[in-house]
């Protein structure tokens, strides 16, 4: 009897698995109409090519969920309240074969909890400095969302809603495009890196946020990881991996958007030199009593000593420093990823020729009693705008130097 009903418990399972396999979230389908068969019918060309029209724009579910993911440091032990626990150490270096297949907005669907497709962590690398997987991903995912829906709106521009959660209600506010602007540049060009800024803004209010006391896990306060030393890069990492996708037409379905997302985050950890576990082991090591405090039990925010705050149109990546190796190490990193090790940095696109971003999409957050009263954001009087974000970060970076010490905001101890 045990038997059968493991069976039975196996053959469901299967088929939940197939369902996921055979039914994503979203498929969209380019259909003709008369007009586009009029045109090709009157062209001595053997294509037709078009601009996207708003209701072709894939309809992608909002994302919802954060991943879990990662502690800056390695083997880190936890407490809490005021005792330790046990027999925990978090070991979360991975190497780039290590990290698993993406899943849009992971943990969602059946496929995901079942097997749990991603192993996400910090995997280093020696152009890009270290880079948060579960980081890269949820940016990425929220690109893709943040296209799909300016996509369909920017002719008419309108207000998009996004979940209650991190500190208070987000709203976008999308300004209306004209018309000759949307043709002239491409509706999914344009719709791509409008998503890339916002998604990144929405990134730097998820660190603000959390440095002044949102956790996404109400009993084990999450100050620890605001503006850790790899959180900027990997978003904004994440973010321009999805402009690819979107500009090549790889998100026309869910299948088709996970694919090319593990194809453009491997190609891209190749490109910056990523190295395999063990070493990027060693190179945490390396800025332990730095960047990162290993004594320290999470969720202790003296954990992580150093923090970057750039929020500019330059993301410089935090590459552990040649002075810090010893030959040996050296070696194996030109080993590794070869003798080219300057850092490699991103820029935050702000407008695309005269259209400028911050006038086309603001963010707002209805901020949450918790925020709200805490003397940093009283001056919003419960409302806050990214417009906000440059002089809240400074404020930040006073209180990490005054907390950790003057190098708090640097990856080294030069002035």
């Amino acid at each position: 009897m045990k038997a059968r009903a493991q069976l039975v418990l196996l053959v469901a399972i299967a088929s939940v698995l197939s369902a996921c396999a055979t039914d994503p979230r979203w498929a969209t389908t380019r259909r003709p109409d008369v007009l586009d068969a009029a045109s090709l019918l009157a062209s001595d060309q053997a294509g037709l090519a078009r601009s996207e029209r708003p209701e072709e724009v894939p309809t992608v579910p909002v994302r919802r969920r954060l991943r879990p993911c990662c502690g800056f440091g390695s083997g880190l032990q936890v407490k809490f309240g005021p005792m330790a626990v046990p027999g925990i150490a978090i070991g979360n270096i991975r190497g780039p074969d290590q990290i698993g297949r993406h899943v849009y907005d992971a943990g969602q669907n059946a496929q995901d909890v079942l097997i749990g497709s991603e192993r996400n962590g910090l995997v280093y690398t020696c152009r890009g400095g270290f880079l948060d997987t579960a980081h890269v991903r949820d940016y990425a995912d929220w690109t893709l969302y943040l296209a799909t829906a300016f996509g369909r709106r920017l002719e008419t521009g309108g207000r998009i809603e996004l979940p209650d959660s991190e500190g208070g209600h987000r709203t976008i506010v999308l300004q209306p495009i004209d018309g000759h602007h949307v043709a002239a540049l491409g509706r999914r060009e344009l719709s791509a890196a409008l998503a890339v800024s916002v998604a990144f803004r929405l990134s730097v209010w998820h660190e603000i946020a959390t440095w002044y006391g949102w956790s996404s896990f109400d009993l084990f306060p999450e100050r620890v990881s605001a503006f850790s030393p790899e959180d900027l890069y990997s978003n904004l990492l994440g973010a321009k991996l999805a402009s690819a996708i979107i500009n090549s037409g790889n998100d026309l379905s869910e299948t088709l958007f996970n694919e090319a997302m593990d194809a453009w985050l491997d190609q891209s950890m190749r490109f910056l030199g990523a190295v395999p576990a063990d070493l990027g082991q060693e190179m945490m090591h390396v800025v332990d009593g730095v960047w990162w405090d290993s004594s320290a039990r999470l969720p202790d925010p003296a954990l992580v000593l150093r923090r970057s705050f750039d929020i500019g149109l330059r993301q410089a990546p935090w590459v552990v420093s040649p002075e810090r190796l010893d030959p040996d190490l050296a070696a194996r990193l030109d080993d590794a990823c070869g003798p080219e090790r300057d850092a490699h940095p991103l820029r935050n696109p702000t407008r695309l020729f005269d259209l400028q971003f911050a006038e086309i999409a603001r963010l707002e957050i209805r901020l949450e009693p918790e925020l709200a009263n805490h003397p940093a954001f009283e001056p919003y009087e419960g409302t806050i705008t990214d417009r906000a974000f440059p002089e809240l970060v400074e404020t930040i970076r006073r209180e990490a130097r005054e907390e950790f010490g003057p190098g708090a905001d640097r990856p080294t101890d030069a002035p």
